[in-house]
């Protein structure tokens, strides 16, 4: 789903992640120019395993692995 327009520069688009067990959203960025090999992207998850949310970015074209990973423990735990 298209989310959002950036004149000139492209759009941004919003999925909800196929894994049942790993809910999630995946927010990616369309350019209108060849600025990118690929589209930067950024999966935002809940992970059973950790019981934590992660945020899972894409930057580099060349990998299919993320390139930056961020864990919000204390979202989920509710401590302070």
């Amino acid at each position: 789903m298209k989310i959002k327009d950036i004149p000139g520069k492209g759009y941004f688009t919003a999925v909800s992640s196929d894994d049942v067990y790993y809910p999630g959203i995946i927010i990616e960025f369309h350019p209108e120019s060849g600025d990118f090999e690929t589209n930067p992207k950024l999966l935002f998850e809940y992970s059973p395993d950790f019981e934590q949310m992660i945020a899972r970015c894409w930057t580099d074209g060349e990998s299919e692995d993320y390139q930056q990973c961020v864990y919000f423990e204390q979202m989920i735990k509710g401590d302070a």
